[in-house]
């Protein structure tokens, strides 16, 4: 009998050995973001040194690859210096990922490809952008368009769609206060500064996901 209610007592503990609190880990979002119960979204910002240290370890692709039924996103901060220049190349590339079926966590999609333009440019070049012409130069070359074309792109009903997808986070952003800010179901903020890890992040991803 003892030795059953041994083998109980730790069953309960390993149950409980990974118990998320409120305010630790994660936080409740203020408004909901709907019809995302079952993804995990980076909001991310291509001036952030925070932001290119998950890029380079591509900390989304590891979340995916442990928890593949998740639906993970990326969605670019349209306040600061040159960031709405910055979404908007974003929501072509990501137009185009999506239309070629292409995994935007792959580091062949465009959407990798135009972040890590930026990344590359500003943290290990240590380049500067005199004006919005100039900041958007590179990101064209990229991607191999014009100016014009994504203008039409971004005129289009398409553009339009993409690119007003990523205003669904300003909530969470204005709420947590910067970037990287990763939003788990569409309710919830994780407190970044509190996870130890990618298998620490992995585990409350996981245990959220759950959560009603």
């Amino acid at each position: 009998m003892k030795k059953f209610k041994a083998l109980l007592l730790v069953a309960f503990m390993a149950l409980n050995a990974f118990a998320l609190s409120e305010g630790k880990e994660y936080e409740v979002l203020k408004t909901p973001i709907a019809n995302e119960q079952n993804s995990v979204i980076e909001v991310f910002s291509f001036s952030c040194i925070a932001c290119y240290t998950h890029h380079k370890f591509n900390t989304l692709a590891k979340i995916k690859e442990k928890l593949p039924n998740l639906n993970t996103k990326l969605y670019p901060v349209k306040g600061g210096q040159f960031s709405e220049e910055f979404a908007q190349l974003y929501a072509y590339a990501l137009a185009k990922d999506t239309t070629n079926k292409k995994n935007i966590l792959a580091h062949d999609s465009l959407t990798h490809k135009l972040s890590d333009a930026y990344y590359t440019a500003l943290f290990e070049r240590k380049q500067n952008y005199a004006n919005s012409a100039s900041f958007s130069e590179l990101g064209l070359k990229t991607l191999g368009i014009s100016k014009a074309e994504l203008e039409r792109f971004l005129a289009s009903a398409e553009g339009q769609k993409v690119y007003n997808e990523f205003d669904k986070s300003y909530g969470a952003l204005s709420q947590y206060g910067g970037t990287p800010t990763f939003i788990v179901g569409g309710k919830y903020i994780i407190k970044m500064a509190e996870i130890k890890g990618l298998d620490e992040l992995i585990k409350v991803v996981d245990e959220l996901i759950k959560q009603k």
